[in-house]
């Protein structure tokens, strides 16, 4: 949820960074992911294509050239919008709660005695 937080209170727009292309997204995904994909972005006509595609390979290529200039992104890389109902809106990044405190559970096995010794 805390990095939801960050990305809105940076105003980031994961779809001006990123775009879905056949080696760094659809190889990776199976034909009924790829189905789906394209219907998120291009809807279930378009989609149609991909069905109709008679290998993977040519399933792929489909994907990208229809996904393409959407602006839709994977699941893996969206950034939930904030929710009236369970978050307020985030104006700026001082508006992200910081206790101050380090939690154990977040921070592995760090030795003191390694940061002490790198800043030397």
């Amino acid at each position: 949820m805390h990095g939801n937080q960050l990305a809105n209170a940076l105003k980031i727009e994961m779809a001006s960074w990123y775009r879905p292309t056949a080696e760094g997204c659809f190889t990776h995904l199976n034909r009924n992911s790829l189905q789906v994909a394209v219907t998120e972005a291009a809807g279930q006509q378009a989609a149609s294509a991909v069905v109709s595609a008679k290998k993977k390979a040519e399933a792929v290529v489909v994907a990208e050239r229809l996904v393409k200039d959407t602006n839709w992104l994977p699941k893996y890389v969206r950034i939930e919008q904030p929710n009236a109902n369970n978050v307020a809106d985030l104006e700026s990044i001082d508006d992200i709660e910081d206790d101050g405190e380090i939690d154990p559970s977040e921070t592995g096995d760090l030795d003191a005695d390694a940061f002490e010794q790198a800043a030397e």
